[in-house]
């Protein structure tokens, strides 16, 4: 078994530019370069953390965030390893100067650095934030002489002072942004920054936290398959990039596959991917650190001054590697490029730190011996950037027509638009180039699946399915999509042949309740869409999957009508108000009408309360138009303060 061959192609030319970049760093830093380039990474992570929090406090726009506040990475997650994997050089940078003044817009920075990680609420992150702190405060208890380290003690009092105050009032400031503010509602994350760090670092303690639906829940089941991966493709791995053509397979069968993109542990990744070369990788890292860390640790002891100021910029390296590695096991720091590259530049800079490395000199350069590899490396460079041009075009081509199909779909205006055929064959169009550049990459374009069914293209949809079923033929969700479409297409025959085969491969998988509901439904087996409905929508959530849920609530409400079951009609009616409160006027005054209805010539208890709960979730236009078409009898009925 072996991935994709462009798969196994971009990650060959990721590994081409990671070792290009340490080489660039091992054979051009000095040691005297370490502070240049830990104020440039410092100053960088300000204006990444600025961003983020006018996302974070102002909504701000400029950078989309799938998950808020992402800066410029479109997720909170990837941006905050990139502060945890730079925060020991910040600390050191803001605890080293000797005067108030010149630390001041060095420590006025840190602030906003931690701030800025503070508001992301990623744990993992933020307990590689925290083990870098007590790290560097180990290192300085060590060391003899602490004032290489430290400011001197006055100025380390105001400092600590000045980042207490700055991050207590900057992380008390209440955010307005509305995907942090639903956070907050949905999942009680918090809305200022303190809260968030509390809340998040608090549910570790929370038994729901591990219990198999939730974040963590379903990055242990991914880990769980991935031993299973390593035990079955021990020594040569499933293959360089091949995770999420594979881990279906192994994935439980009620677990959302969607869900698992990646491992969310690179050391495992690593290992699932590369076999043998995974783990000698591994190996290697873990003995550079060691002997890096004995060899300086033992020097920081030293009674020279220089040999322990030459021993404590590789050890605040080390503790970065570390704060690195804490945060490789959850998360994703190789597949982001900033993560990624910073790993190189971390590793050249220890090596020429704390190792006796030889530089290349111009008259080595004209060496044949030594002219060979060089070319070798440019060319893997030439190649790296070459296939990284042509993953930003297909990233380009393929978000940017997957957005606009799903603006389209969501903006009900454009659909009247003269131009919207063509807006949409553009749209098809752009993901068409971005597949000609990296047809395996399919899986960005599940999110536009449900948009293309909204705008009831589903030819065109199933052809999308179809391409990344053939890349990806275990994805069960990606199947049920299929039987879904062929559904829409009135191709029942089709559909129920596809869904005999997930029934026999994966019988508990999460996406079959939906898909049968669809199939019955399309089929106007209305009793059967109506007992599946049923059985759904009192433990449906709205969760990842909104257009799910509500597509179940709604036509479960519409198979119940048909087949007159008003108890059940009722009762989704009763779950669309509760899940969606800008449907709730609209949902009790159905509830309304229907009971009334129902009671003929009566006056019934549960219309009129219905009506009260519509009329007390209506806007004020909207509550004009509900007692303007009130029967008469419920007209009088209802309290005064109810009708004005």
């Amino acid at each position: 078994m072996w991935s994709p061959a462009g798969t196994a192609l971009v990650e060959a030319g990721r590994w081409a530019l990671i070792t290009a970049i340490l080489l660039l760093a091992l054979n051009t830093t000095r040691r005297n370069y370490f502070e240049s380039i830990a104020q440039a990474m410092h100053w960088a992570c300000v204006a990444l953390s600025v961003l983020a929090l006018a996302q974070f406090w102002l909504g701000l726009e400029w950078f989309p965030a799938r998950a808020a506040p992402g800066s410029t990475f479109g997720n909170r997650n990837f941006f905050a390893e990139l502060l945890a994997a730079t925060f020991p050089l910040s600390l050191w940078l803001s605890f080293r100067r000797q005067t108030i003044i010149s630390n001041l817009r060095t420590t006025l920075g840190f602030s906003i650095i931690i701030v800025a990680l503070m508001s992301t609420g990623t744990r993992a992150a933020l307990i590689a934030a925290i083990f870098a702190t007590i790290a560097m405060t180990v290192l300085l208890a060590y060391t003899k002489h602490k004032s290489l380290m430290l400011s001197k003690p006055l100025v380390l009092l105001a400092t600590i002072i000045f980042i207490s105050l700055t991050v207590l009032g900057l992380g008390s400031i209440p955010s307005t942004n509305d995907d942090i503010l639903r956070d907050d509602i949905e999942m009680k994350f918090g809305r200022t920054a303190i809260e968030r760090t509390a809340k998040r670092l608090g549910s570790l303690v929370q038994a729901d936290t591990y219990e198999e639906d939730s974040s963590f829940g379903i990055r242990r089941a991914g880990w769980s398959a991935a031993w299973q991966m390593i035990q079955k493709h021990p020594i040569q791995g499933i293959g360089a990039g091949g995770w999420n053509n594979v881990s279906p397979l192994y994935m439980p069968e009620q677990l959302d596959t969607q869900a698992i993109w990646m491992a969310h542990n690179e050391p495992l990744q690593l290992v699932v991917e590369y076999g043998v070369v995974g783990w000698m990788a591994l190996l290697s890292s873990g003995v550079l650190l060691t002997f890096a860390s004995a060899r300086n640790l033992s020097r920081l002891r030293s009674e020279s001054r220089v040999k322990a100021f030459q021993a404590l910029r590789p050890m605040v390296i080390v503790i970065s590697l570390i704060v690195m590695g804490v945060t490789s096991l959850s998360g994703l720091p190789l597949h982001a490029a900033a993560t990624c590259y910073l790993l190189a530049i971390y590793l050249g800079l220890l090596l020429t730190s704390s190792c006796k490395t030889r530089k290349f000199t111009l008259p080595q350069m004209v060496s044949l011996g030594a002219l060979v590899p060089r070319l070798a490396v440019l060319c893997l460079l030439t190649a790296g950037i070459a296939i990284s041009i042509q993953a930003i075009r297909f990233d380009y081509y393929v978000r940017q027509g997957v957005g606009a199909l799903q603006g389209l779909a969501e903006s009900p205006q454009l659909r009247s638009n003269p131009k919207f055929a063509e807006l949409r064959d553009h749209a098809f169009s752009d993901i068409d180039k971005g597949l000609g550049i990296y047809p395996e990459h399919t899986l960005l374009l599940m999110p536009a699946i449900g948009s293309m069914v909204k705008l009831n293209e589903y030819d065109q949809a199933l052809v999308y399915l179809q391409k990344i079923l053939a890349h990806i033929p275990h994805l069960t969700d990606a199947q049920c999509q299929e039987v879904q479409m062929q559904a829409n297409l009135k191709r029942f025959d089709a559909a129920e042949a596809i869904l005999s085969r997930i029934e026999r491969a994966r019988p508990q998988a999460v996406c079959l309740p939906i898909t049968k509901f669809v199939l019955a439904y399309k089929r106007e087996d209305f009793l059967e869409a109506t007992n599946l409905g049923k059985a759904q929508i009192e433990k449906v959530k709205i969760g990842n999957r909104p257009d799910e849920a509500r597509y179940l609530v709604d036509y479960t409400y519409r198979a119940a009508i048909r087949i007159s079951d008003w108890d059940t009609a009722l009762k989704a009616l009763a779950v669309r108000a509760t899940l969606w409160p800008e449907l709730k006027a609209g949902s009790w005054l159905l509830a309304a009408r229907l009971q009334a209805g129902l009671a003929q010539s009566r006056i019934s208890p549960e219309a009129i309360d219905s009506y009260k709960k519509a009329l007390s979730a209506s806007t004020t236009s909207e509550r004009q138009q509900i007692i303007r078409d009130l029967p008469p009898t419920y007209r009088d009925v209802l309290q005064p303060n109810q009708t004005k």
